[in-house]
């Protein structure tokens, strides 16, 4: 098939593309939806003698204690993992650890 007019093909098509690249552009995006998480309800717990971050962990969430260290140290401030017999710490309760809407990573 050949086209009769070339040129008066290519400008259609030139304005048909933006046309096209135009709705592209200005077509309203939704926007990503931002989860909020609830407010963390924490207890303090002394630290025994004996007590590790990862015993610690273990007890607020026993599958994956990783993720209640993280909390833990976010929550009280910590740089390492060192804790020291009698100091006071804010641990999230238990059924709020497991929930990942509360994990604020930076």
């Amino acid at each position: 098939m050949r086209i009769k007019y070339p040129i008066k093909f290519l400008s259609r098509l030139f304005i048909l593309f933006l046309l096209v690249a135009a709705l592209y552009v200005y077509t309203p995006r939704q926007e990503p939806l931002i989860m909020v998480p609830h407010p963390l309800i924490t207890v303090t717990l002394q630290v025994g003698q004996g007590d590790t971050l990862w015993n610690l962990a273990q007890e607020i969430s026993p599958e994956d204690p990783r993720e209640a260290i993280y909390l833990i140290k976010k929550l009280n401030g910590l740089t390492n993992d060192l804790i020291y017999p009698g100091q006071l710490l804010e641990v999230p309760q238990k059924e709020e650890a497991l929930q990942a809407s509360n994990i604020l990573r930076p």
